[in-house]
């Protein structure tokens, strides 16, 4: 016969490189939001990084957003900016810091600030907007989109600056 001690197994750690940042939030790498507008017309919100609100659980705060819409005449809209916030219950999308909207060679409109309602895709901008539609340039200190695009509201020292294209293929045009 042989006697002996055994020791007791070590306890086991377990090490993770892991950091949670903010333990007591919903947060996100690549935070993507999609539905569909009141005319089934779909919507698609991405952002590099998303937060839920730590006071309202419907809130959801994103960095470097990019979205996309489908008007009304099946074009595609382009909006990008560099923080956003999007209210799930309301389906606003505030975006904020360079707001850009554009429709391929259409159009292109700049923005400090603008509000999205997703529901119908108005638009609302307290901001000044400088618009450049295919060479007519519009500057004004706000501006309203309604009706899918249809209806455009400038207001506050609005001005227009059309820019003739001269004919450059040679055809004495």
């Amino acid at each position: 016969w042989q006697a002996g001690v055994l020791a007791p197994p070590a306890p086991q750690t377990v090490k993770t490189d892991d950091v949670v940042e903010k333990p007591e939030q919903i947060t996100s790498q690549n935070a993507s939001i999609s539905g569909r507008d009141k005319s089934n017309r779909p919507f698609q919100i991405n952002a590099l990084s998303g937060e839920q609100d730590k006071m309202v659980d419907s809130l959801v705060h994103m960095k470097s957003v990019t979205s996309k819409f489908e008007r009304s005449n099946g074009q595609k809209l382009d909006v990008t900016s560099e923080t956003g916030q999007f209210d799930r219950k309301t389906k606003a999308l505030e975006l904020s810091g360079h707001v850009v909207f554009s429709e391929g060679a259409r159009f292109k409109a700049e923005m400090a600030k603008a509000e999205i309602n997703t529901e119908d895709q108005s638009l609302a901008s307290k901001s000044p907007v400088k618009v450049d539609m295919q060479g007519t340039l519009i500057e004004a200190e706000s501006l309203t989109v309604t009706d899918g695009g249809a209806r455009i509201l400038f207001k506050g020292g609005v001005k227009a600056r059309f820019i003739k294209k001269t004919n450059t293929t040679g055809d004495g045009g």
